[in-house]
């Protein structure tokens, strides 16, 4: 009898030290992912050096958003690979700044934030006062996809509030990468807008709209210098029958380049006019 009991003293102790040793991770993330090793986890910190910040940044176009139980809206700016954290009144409270060669996602897990390096296809978690919490290695699944899409999305609903993000330079979301603004929807239906850099995403595209007019007429002349010089050579009428088809598509995308320029012109002097 004492040595059945025995016996199965020493199965049940087995068994217990068999799942103790099994490593849970404290990370937790809509990815189907494993915890990544402790070696691997310090040389990847090393590379990405994460840094606490403390003082509100610049603020930037909106690549993703992320809200919490609590109402703490975390904010990516992919460009410069900078987290910050908001509270429901627009209020910075940190945030979080990372390198990375390729783009950044952020979600929330619990005061958490879980940051996405997706070339990397790792999670860093980062606690709300700057230490690293855990890192995850994203597994190869087709469910991660959908997961990085969810990551993505330009609505979320926490404690029948909506939170959406919204380009207004580009109502039809076509052109945006980055959004202009994030509002919040009360239960009641009371909408405030609650961050906002559309006047500075305005003056950036107007810049870049601006360099593709000129480059546009800089093509343009280059190619009237070059039917002079054709027509000098070979005479007006093999020009006219080769110059078409290419005339008729320059047109199309001229207009469509003025189009774009106009609209972004309009908006520009509505929105200095509202304000």
């Amino acid at each position: 009898m004492k040595k059945k009991f025995a016996l199965c003293t020493l199965i049940l102790f087995l068994v217990l030290s068999t799942f103790m040793s099994i490593p849970v991770s404290a990370v937790n993330t809509r990815f189907e992912s494993h915890e990544a090793a402790k070696d691997k986890t310090d040389e990847f910190v090393s590379n990405v050096k994460p840094r606490y910040i403390t003082k509100e940044p610049d603020k930037q176009g909106i690549s993703c958003f992320d809200v919490n139980y609590d109402g703490l809206i975390a904010i990516v700016y992919d460009f410069s690979k900078t987290i910050v954290v908001y509270d429901v009144n627009g209020n910075f409270k940190y945030g979080y700044k990372v390198d990375a060669s390729g783009s950044i996602q952020a979600e929330w897990d619990g005061d958490n934030i879980n940051i996405y390096f997706i070339r990397s296809d790792c999670i860093l978690s980062m606690t709300p006062d700057g230490n690293v919490a855990g890192m995850l290695e994203i597994d190869d699944s087709s469910n991660n996809r959908y997961a990085a899409e969810k990551l993505s999305a330009h609505k979320r609903t926490v404690n029948g509030n909506e939170y959406a993000v919204r380009d207004i330079l580009d109502p039809l979301d076509i052109l945006s990468i980055e959004h202009s603004q994030l509002v919040i929807k009360d239960s009641d239906g009371t909408e405030r807008v609650i961050f906002d850099v559309t006047p500075k995403l305005l003056i950036v595209r107007l810049i870049i709209i601006t360099l593709a007019v000129l480059l546009i007429v800089t093509v343009i002349r280059a190619i009237l210098k070059q039917k002079k010089k054709f027509i000098a050579e070979n005479g007006s009428r093999k020009w006219s029958e080769s110059s078409l088809l290419l005339k008729k598509y320059l047109t199309v995308f001229l207009k469509i380049s003025l189009g774009f320029a106009g609209f972004f012109v309009i908006l520009a002097v509505l929105l200095c006019l509202t304000r």
